[in-house]
């Protein structure tokens, strides 16, 4: 197994050693993100972001049914690249699915590792939490089948609000979560969810670390694109002056600070190279952690910290 680079420690769960970087794969198979100008990445730059992320000991990949191509474009690179490595894979269940149907969850879910060209996968989440609802009609019996199967290891449930998040702790089924999580949205710390999930055992990735690309533009782009967004973007502008770091710098700086796995997806090799070295980089002090939520969280407003409620200008 490749071991991660000196300096970057794996964060431990249950017996699981995970990396800092989990590698998000929704550019792999669509166009993702306010910031993506390239649109979905080709399969040469897809196997050489896979091949490169596995050589530098970051072997976890997200993925999901409703992630275009995702699945099979994943799949199809980590046999090219794994070699002797064995990856984790979580991926998520496509909405579209009817969660009671039971038999078609479970081909589903048999669908996923045909794609993904393997018996078993590390996680599967409800791309709803909505769904929590029907775990008694049929979702349930069958992740069940599934995971007593052995083609999945864990449940989990990716999600928006801390009102989701408290329905997943209270369902008592789940033992992932994958919420957003980022400088500029303080729902989870709010509502001592986060704590509250952790202490009860559920293993908890953050993703949306850079609000799906919104933290890396600047101001005057984002005063085209996502008006909403401007009067946090000039405060940030200001905070990533402060601190001589980069937009990406800083918003990695503050989401490590809380010793979560991260899902950050990537287009390029430069970009996971990017992401990589910042794992390996000191973190921030403590006091500048509570400086970016002392500026930034009280500007947070839904219609720019929640992508659902975006209203984004096109044609820019």
């Amino acid at each position: 197994m490749t071991k991660l680079p000196i300096g970057v420690s794996p964060i431990h769960w249950k017996g699981n050693s995970i990396p800092p970087l989990i590698v998000g794969t929704a550019q792999l198979g669509m166009d993702y993100g306010i910031a993506n100008r390239d649109g979905q990445s080709d399969s040469k730059t897809a196997n050489s972001i896979v091949r490169q992320a596995i050589q530098s000991g970051y072997t976890w990949f997200d993925t999901a049914q409703a992630y275009g191509t995702a699945e099979t474009v994943l799949g199809t690179a980590i046999r090219a690249a794994a070699g002797e490595t064995d990856p984790s894979i979580i991926t998520k269940l496509a909405p579209q699915l009817n969660p009671r149907e039971s038999e078609a969850i479970y081909s589903a879910i048999q669908e996923s590792l045909h794609r993904l060209g393997t018996p078993s996968i590390w996680g599967l989440m409800l791309h709803r939490s909505a769904w929590i609802r029907d775990w008694n009609h049929g979702l349930g019996n069958a992740l069940t089948r599934a995971k007593n199967e052995g083609l999945i290891q864990h449940i989990g449930v990716s999600i928006y609000t801390a009102d989701e998040l408290q329905e997943v702790i209270d369902a008592g089924h789940f033992d992932i979560i994958q919420l957003p999580f980022n400088a500029w949205d303080p729902e989870f710390l709010n509502h001592g969810l986060l704590a509250t999930a952790q202490s009860e055992g559920i293993c908890c990735l953050a993703r949306s670390v850079y609000l799906q690309g919104l933290l890396m533009l600047a101001p005057n782009t984002i005063a085209k694109r996502l008006p909403a967004a401007y009067d946090a973007a000039i405060a940030w502008e200001t905070l990533c002056a402060t601190y001589c770091l980069t937009p990406v710098q800083l918003a990695m700086g503050y989401v490590r600070h809380f010793q979560l796995p991260l899902v950050v997806g990537v287009e390029t090799v430069a970009q996971l190279q990017d992401n990589m070295a910042l794992m390996a980089t000191p973190k921030l002090h403590p006091e500048i952690i509570q400086h970016i939520q002392s500026v930034m969280h009280p500007l947070a407003k839904k219609d720019f910290v929640s992508p659902p409620h975006w209203q984004v200008k096109s044609g820019l």
